[in-house]
């Protein structure tokens, strides 16, 4: 019998020393990609506005995406990450 998965859509965010962890399901790889991508997208604009260009970083990925100020990861990032997982 072949088990059923989901897709776990992780977010992982620290500001101003407030850390935040959000998680989502989803019965697809594409949903919680499309949705990883979606989020990924309206963070990147909102942090173009407070930082620099040389200040920022990206990182995109399929299972994976992540912004952070360079030398600052653990005070000011934001990451997401799509994890597998077999329904019991």
């Amino acid at each position: 019998m072949k088990k059923k998965k989901v897709y776990v859509l992780v977010c992982d965010s620290t500001s101003r020393g407030e850390q935040e962890i959000k998680v989502k399901t989803f019965g697809t790889k594409a949903k919680a990609q499309a949705e990883m991508k979606k989020f990924y997208a309206a963070e990147l604009t909102d942090w173009k506005f407070t930082f620099e260009d040389d200040e920022l970083i990206e990182a995109e990925g399929k299972e994976s995406c992540s912004i952070w100020e360079d030398g600052y990861y653990c005070q000011n990032h934001i990451a997401w990450e799509i994890h597998e997982q077999e329904v019991l």
